[in-house]
């Protein structure tokens, strides 16, 4: 599946969940081709929240964020700043899984899975290349068993609304 639709898909997922939820949103990317650092803003009465989307297919073993070693993956743009990253996991419209994850975790995250990622030299020895591609990651790595219990890590954020509003019982499969 192209990258384009795959995103697009994602970014739709999010807009129906944000208006079954009450809040009305806005895609960035239909007004501006690739919005820096904001792809959804959604307001609920008073309150507005910026929302950064990546998607990726359920199959895959992580989301990709950026590319080569920076000092910041999400909100590097000039421009309005995303306060969550939602990350859409998907196979289909109607089997999918939402992370919702607040933007200083997943930037955390990012930079510290990049940066074992440097430290840990090439097969043959060499020292790896600053220009290898950002991910959160998913899925266990027999590189790093370590650091794998990533299904633990995101299950906090599994479908986490509540982080956008704490009161808020809402199951997402009704």
């Amino acid at each position: 599946m192209d990258n384009k639709i795959l995103g697009a898909l994602g970014e739709n997922i999010i807009i129906s969940e944000l208006l079954y939820r009450g809040w009305i949103p806005q895609n960035l990317n239909s007004i501006v081709d690739n919005s820096p650092n904001v792809d959804i803003v959604a307001i609920k009465d008073t309150t507005k929240i910026n929302f950064q989307i990546k998607t990726a297919k359920l199959s895959q073993p992580d989301v990709r964020v950026g590319h080569g070693k920076k000092k910041q993956y999400l909100n590097a743009k000039v421009g309005p700043k995303a306060d969550f990253l939602i990350m859409v996991r998907f196979e289909n419209p109607k089997n999918y899984d939402v992370y919702i994850v607040p933007i200083e975790v997943a930037e955390k995250e990012i930079k510290r899975c990049y940066d074992l990622w440097l430290e840990r030299p090439k097969l043959d020895g060499k020292v790896r290349s600053e220009k290898f591609p950002a991910h959160i990651y998913f899925h266990y790595n027999k590189n790093r068993p370590d650091e794998s219990d990533y299904t633990t890590k995101w299950s906090q954020y599994l479908n986490a609304w509540n982080l956008i509003e704490p009161d808020l019982q809402v199951d997402s499969t009704d």
